[in-house]
C-alpha cells in the first residue's frame, strides 16, 4: 500500500479512531491499576540532629508507608526495605518548623516495577532550640539508715561533673544530675561504690560509659554524759590505819562513743584514793584516781583531790 493511500485511510473516521485509542489506553491503565496490590507498613521515624539545633518536642515514633505494586512484588516488601527520618541538620535557628519526612528505599525494592509508595504524615511540626554543651555537677542519692551510733561525715562523687549536651533552654534549667540510690542501711564503715547517673530528660545526652564512684565517709557519734556520785574505794590502806570518813562525793563529765557511754554507769571501782605509800596516821591531801575505760575522755572532774584523815587502829589490851 502506497503512503498516500495509508494516510487517507488513517484520516478516514479519525475522530472515532482517536476515541477508541483513548478508551483502550484507559482500559489498559485501569487493568494495570486494578491488578496492583497494596500493603501498609509501620516504619520507625529516626531523627538526624548532628547540626546546630536539637529538638525540644517529641515527634511521632512511627510513620505509615503505603506501597502499591504487583502482587508477586508486594509480598516481598517489608519494613526493612524502608527507612524514614527527619533531617534537622539544615536548621540553624530556634523555633517551630514543619519538617518533611524523608524516605529511603532499599536497593532490592528499587528493582520492582511498577512500585508506588506514599508516607503519612508527610511533614512533622517540631520545636527546635540551639545546641548547648554544659558541665553539670553530680549529686549522690542515699537510702536507708546507718547503724545506730554512726553518722555521715562527708561524701563526694568522682568525677564531680559530667559533660552533657542538649537544647539551650533545657540545659540552662538543669542544676544537677543525681546518681542511682546508694544504700546506707546498717553501714558503720566508710566505703566507695560505683554508681550510674540518672538522666530523666530524653532531650539531654551524655557519655554513659564514664565510670562514676561515690566516696562515703562514716564516723562514730560521740556524746557527753555527766555523773555525780560518791562511789569509790581506798586502795592500799595499811592494816594499822583506817579512814573514818566515807568516800567523798564528786562530779564527773565524760565524752565517748554514744553506743558505749549511753549504757555506762559508775561503780565502786571507778574511782579510788591510793594510800599505799602512807604508813602513819595523819591528815593528807591526796588525788582522786580514775579507773575508767580508756576510750572515754574526761572533760570535767571535781574535786581532783581530797583531804582525808588517817587514824591508827587501837589494839585491844588483854587482861
Amino acid at each position: 500500500m502506497k503512503m498516500p493511500q495509508l494516510i487517507e485511510r488513517l484520516k478516514y473516521n479519525w475522530t472515532i479512531k482517536v476515541v477508541c485509542f483513548v478508551v483502550a489506553f484507559f482500559i489498559y491503565l485501569f487493568y494495570n491499576i486494578s491488578t496492583l496490590d497494596t500493603k501498609t507498613l509501620s516504619i520507625p521515624l529516626e531523627i538526624k540532629q548532628d547540626g546546630e539545633v536539637l529538638l525540644t518536642s517529641l515527634p511521632t515514633h512511627f510513620v505509615r508507608v503505603t506501597v502499591r505494586g504487583k502482587p508477586e512484588d508486594i509480598v516481598q516488601i517489608s519494613e526493612q526495605d524502608f527507612s524514614a527520618f527527619l533531617d534537622l541538620n539544615t536548621y540553624v535557628e530556634s523555633g517551630s518548623f514543619s519538617i518533611p519526612v524523608s524516605l529511603q528505599i532499599s536497593k532490592q525494592a528499587t528493582l520492582f516495577s511498577p512500585l508506588e509508595f506514599s508516607c503519612k504524615p508527610e511533614r512533622v511540626t517540631l520545636n527546635l532550640d540551639k545546641k548547648m554543651l554544659s558541665y553539670i555537677p553530680i549529686k549522690p542519692s542515699f537510702t536507708g539508715a546507718l547503724e545506730k551510733g554512726y553518722e555521715l561525715e562527708s561524701f563526694k562523687v568522682e568525677p564531680a561533673y559530667i559533660e552533657a549536651v542538649g537544647p539551650e533552654q533545657i540545659m540552662l534549667a538543669i542544676k544537677e544530675f543525681k546518681t542511682k540510690a546508694v544504700s546506707l542501711e546498717n553501714v558503720s564503715t566508710s566505703f566507695v561504690q560505683s554508681v550510674d547517673i540518672i538522666n530523666t530528660n530524653s532531650f539531654v545526652s551524655f557519655d554513659s560509659n564514664i565510670n562514676f564512684s561515690v566516696h562515703v565517709a562514716i564516723k562514730k557519734i560521740f556524746t557527753t554524759k555527766d555523773f555525780r556520785s560518791n562511789l569509790g574505794y581506798f586502795s592500799g590502806l595499811s592494816e594499822n590505819l583506817f579512814v573514818e570518813d566515807a568516800f567523798p562525793s564528786y562530779t564527773l563529765s565524760l565524752r565517748g562513743f554514744i553506743n558505749d557511754i549511753e549504757d555506762f554507769s559508775l561503780d565502786v571501782n571507778s574511782l579510788y584514793v591510793d594510800l599505799s605509800e602512807i604508813d602513819e596516821a595523819g591528815v593528807y591531801e591526796l588525788p582522786l584516781e580514775l579507773n575508767l575505760p580508756t576510750d572515754f575522755e574526761v572533760l570535767e572532774f571535781e574535786p581532783q583531790s581530797i583531804v582525808i584523815e588517817l587514824k591508827e587502829k587501837q589494839l585491844a589490851i588483854e587482861d
